[in-house]
């Protein structure tokens, strides 16, 4: 089982320095086509991505996961819930500030659903996928 977590963990990273490497990209032509991004600003801001969700999966999705394990839940739902409560919380913390805060709320939700959804995809739904698949030996009966 921590094998198959540590797997879903890595997919997710890398899903999330993917993501965010062709959104800043996109991002940018969309504001002024003009301006590009240099390959290495583009890829440390990957990498800044990358880092965050590794920590969030670290801190957050695989205790959350075990959780939700135990508990017998495994729709898509309980995931996508979980991973809007810390982004919601930002957004409560953006509200509720007096001070200049950086807005992390709405792009956290962003990259997070997206990404619970992948960690989801491989550490629950193709798992139950590969190990309640029929055997040959049990076909249905045609009568």
């Amino acid at each position: 089982m921590i094998k198959k977590i540590f797997i879903a963990s890595l997919i997710t990273i890398f899903f999330e320095f993917a993501f965010s490497l062709i959104f800043i990209k996109a991002f940018t032509l969309a504001i002024d086509s003009t301006k590009t991004l240099a390959m290495s600003d583009l890829f440390g801001l990957g990498m800044i991505a990358a880092l965050i969700a590794c920590i969030v999966v670290t801190v957050w999705a695989i205790p959350v996961h075990l959780v939700l394990n135990k508990l017998k839940k495994f729709h898509i739902g309980w995931y996508i819930l979980s991973a809007l409560i810390p982004c919601l919380g930002l957004i409560t913390l953006e509200l509720q500030s007096t001070h200049p805060v950086p807005a992390l709320g709405l792009p956290s939700i962003l990259f997070g659903v997206p990404g619970a959804a992948v960690f989801w995809y491989f550490s629950v739904y193709r798992i139950g996928a590969m190990t309640h698949r029929p055997k040959c030996s049990e076909k249905r009966s045609t009568a």
